[in-house]
């Protein structure tokens, strides 16, 4: 998946017109309007490919990815984008070793009819239970396996295929194409929890 620049100015053009409006980060601003429209459009593309992928489970994960606040330090700006914390398993995989937590497991469980549909409860025991039971069974079989077979349990890289170099230096090509000075563009992964 390749950004072009074609794609970047077409983004662009339709931000430059909203110029002025108030729930903009930095109104009247060309850097704030030309970076958050990449941003969006990079996240557009992570999507695609996600969707490309068949990694909508419960499509919570490209539904919550998004574009943070704009940041503006005197060393540059910063865009962030936003995702669920359980991106980096998806996007990179989870290696056997270490259980996933069973809360998470059984809200996917609960979320994913399909699977949801496949559980059921033994005698005397409650669906809350069946899921939970579930949820411990898929638990121990991730921590033996590893998770995302059809990928080599390597995770989908979704990142990665969208946030390759090229790109990346087509982003800062056209930020100082449209601002008239040089703008150096970089991205880095940071794991925040709230």
């Amino acid at each position: 998946m390749n950004i072009t620049k074609a794609q970047l100015d077409a983004i662009n053009k339709g931000l430059l017109d909203k110029f002025g409006i108030a729930d903009t980060p930095m109104p009247n601003s060309l850097l704030a309007d030309l970076v958050i429209g990449v941003a969006q459009r990079i996240i557009d593309v992570i999507r695609e490919d996600m969707e490309k992928k068949q990694l909508k489970s419960t499509g919570n994960l490209i539904a919550e990815t998004g574009v943070g606040d704009f940041i503006e330090t005197a060393n540059g700006v910063t865009v962030p984008i936003m995702m669920s914390k359980y991106y980096l398993y998806v996007d990179k995989g989870r290696r056997p070793g270490n259980r996933p937590p069973i809360q998470a497991l059984e809200n996917w469980i609960r979320n994913k009819r399909t699977v949801y549909a496949k559980v059921k409860p033994k005698e005397g025991q409650t669906m809350d239970e069946a899921v939970t039971s579930f949820a411990k069974a898929i638990s121990r079989k991730i921590a033996s396996k590893g998770t995302i077979k059809r990928f080599g349990y390597k995770g989908a890289n979704f990142i990665d295929d969208v946030l390759t170099p090229a790109n990346i230096d087509a982003i800062a090509q056209h930020l100082s194409d449209a601002l008239g000075k040089p703008i150096t563009a970089y991205v880095t992964s940071e794991f925040v929890t709230t």
